[in-house]
């Protein structure tokens, strides 16, 4: 999972009465003025594009204001026009404008089939806000780029207000080209995509149903020199992203400091997949080559901040400050690994495919490593329902003349993590409950002629809360958490050993990295399970996961009041059966 603006950053997803609108000195607002001065003459139509001042225009959706702090630009369209502006890249595009402008009331729905990298872009603009708003059906085109419902790049004041994002879908990868040829990686998908930003607010938002492109098959080899493709990635989807990146370009114009202020507040995340992964090709040589892997399945993470996907580092580490209160993420998915390739028919079989690892799902993600001494606030906040990918099945070994093929292993599956925060944090009174690492894939069976079957893969592990910097309070929490459990395996051929289930993901409720300073975590109620190990196809059953209630990296932390529920995953039946996982409440305590 990727997880960024020169000096102090704050992300502040917050909630409920704290009044933003009056605090924030660049001049955002609780809704869009009413006072402007309508001077629009014609019903413009969707899809406008903005390029400096001088195109906000009744032409191009301005029904009133004057471009000032006080009296903005309102814009207001609701319809897609007939018109052709060549391939739109988004409804609304505003770029290098100066005033103050206010998205009002406005509706993106472009047509069935048509493609678009964004509901609205900003970029390098200065004060923009999107008030009572809708984007919906933004569907990703021949370019697997990242598709958003709003994206703000390197822009100084963004403001989302009151909008609703659904059906954000990006673009499925192509097969393999040529023989040999990995299948191409699926696109990005974002609801709100916030990149190199320098003030923004998330306000009263809902947000759903954002799918991350499916990986594409990998091209077959040939008869000459060419092995199977293996499968392209998932592609990742997030819920609403700060993603690291170059400031807004001209500071020092206007005379505010680099510090970064982003506000989400009263957000509702719900259905947020990661693109399954590709499907390993087939070959077509006569060697018995071995199947390629299958893509691992895309991240999908609920509210996070992310590295800059362009490799961007700046040269002074981000102060962040982030506060998630009262919000809500539900139904975070990572994608499915891909099933492995076929092996190819030879003298002797090629073993079949491994299948690929399943998307890491994330709820809660403050990992960007942009954005160093950071401190996050998590409070009164609900996390429901989210799951690491299953692993992909492995791919049936091929027939030999004198061998067969053994089974490919199935893959791992993606890990889960109600909260993984880099930041020095403090979480109270929060509820994260529904949390599963993803299945590990089924092994598949070995070929005629002594091939022997796939392991299952290992199911993926459970974090509820993985806290890994020096300082961090844990408070009053509520965390149901489970590893995955292990991948059956799959028997062998005659003449050939059966597989191993896989071993069931490992579990734990807080866990908490080496610290140096005094932290304190209690009255915290965590129920914790490890994964069951898989069923040995003929072969050994997997070992379950082990559960931990609290693992605390170093002595020295107050803990007091946590009533913890621990149980092992069982070990998976088999011809020997797998052994049960460990359990205990707290570890280092």
């Amino acid at each position: 999972m990727r997880f960024s603006v020169p000096h102090a950053v704050m992300l502040l997803v917050c909630v409920g009465s704290v009044a933003l609108a009056s605090a924030a000195p660049w001049g955002l607002r609780a809704s869009a003025r009413s006072d402007a001065t309508p001077n629009a003459t014609v019903a413009p139509s969707f899809p406008i594009e903005i390029v400096g001042d001088a195109d906000l225009t009744p032409a191009n959706g301005v029904v009133g204001g004057t471009g000032t702090e006080s009296n903005p630009f309102i814009i207001t369209v609701t319809t897609w026009g007939s018109h052709s502006q060549g391939s739109p890249q988004a409804c609304l595009s505003i770029d290098s404008t100066t005033a103050h402008i206010v998205v009002n009331a406005s509706s993106c729905v472009p047509p069935s089939g048509q493609s678009l990298t964004a509901g609205f872009h900003v970029h390098n603009a200065t004060y923009v806000t999107f008030n009572q708003s809708i984007v919906q059906g933004i569907r990703g085109g021949a370019s697997t780029s990242p598709v958003a419902g709003i994206r703000a790049n390197q822009t100084m004041s963004v403001s989302v207000m009151g909008c609703s994002i659904s059906d954000v879908t990006g673009t499925a990868g192509a097969s393999g080209a040529a023989a040999g040829d990995a299948g191409s990686d699926g696109g990005e998908a974002y609801g709100v995509h916030i990149v190199g930003p320098l003030q923004v607010q998330v306000t009263q938002c809902t947000v759903a149903n954002v799918s991350g492109g499916h990986g594409g098959k990998g091209a077959g080899g040939d008869f000459s020199h060419h092995e199977a493709g293996p499968g392209g990635l998932g592609g990742q989807a997030g819920g609403v992203v700060l993603e690291g990146g170059p400031l807004f370009a001209h500071l020092s114009q206007y005379g505010v400091s680099s510090d970064v202020v982003v506000h989400v507040d009263a957000v509702s995340v719900d259905r947020v997949t990661g693109g399954k992964g590709g499907a390993g090709g087939q070959s077509h040589r006569s060697s018995g080559d071995t199947g390629p892997t299958g893509g691992t399945g895309g991240a999908a993470v609920g509210v996070a901040c992310l590295d800059s996907a362009s490799g961007y580092i700046p040269a002074t580490p981000f102060s962040t400050a982030v506060t998630l209160f009262r919000s809500a993420v539900a139904d975070v998915q990572g994608g499915t690994g891909g099933t492995g390739g076929p092996g190819v028919v030879g003298y002797h079989g090629g073993d079949g495919g491994v299948g690929g690892t399943g998307g890491e799902a994330t709820a809660v993600g403050l990992v960007c490593t942009q954005f160093s001494n950071g401190t996050a606030s998590i409070s009164y906040s609900t996390v429901d329902s989210v799951a690491g990918g299953a692993g992909g099945s492995g791919s049936a070994g091929a027939v030999g003349a004198r061998s067969g093929g053994s089974g490919g292993a199935g893959g791992v599956g993606g890990s889960v993590f109600g909260v993984h925060s880099e930041f020095k944090s403090h979480v109270v009174s929060s509820v994260l409950r529904g949390l599963f690492g993803g299945v590990g894939g089924k092994g598949s069976s070995g070929a005629v002629a002594g091939g022997v079957g796939g392991n299952g893969g290992a199911g993926g592990a459970g974090w509820g809360l993985f806290l890994a910097n020096s300082e961090f309070v844990v408070e009053a929490a509520n965390v149901t958490v489970a590893g995955g459990k292990g991948g059956a395996s799959s028997a062998g051929a005659l003449g050939g050993s059966s597989g191993s289930g896989g071993n069931g993901g490992a579990a734990v409720g807080v866990f908490v990295a080496p610290v140096t300073s005094p932290n304190v975590v209690a009255e915290n109620v965590c129920s914790v399970t490890g994964g069951n190990g898989g069923a040995g196809g003929g072969g050994a059953g997997g070992n379950g996961g082990s559960a931990t209630g609290l693992d605390l990296q170093l002595t020295g932390i107050q803990h007091s009041a946590n009533a913890l529920t621990t149980q092992g995953g069982a070990g998976g039946s088999g011809a020997t059966a797998g052994t049960g996982g460990s359990s205990q409440g707290c570890d280092g305590c």
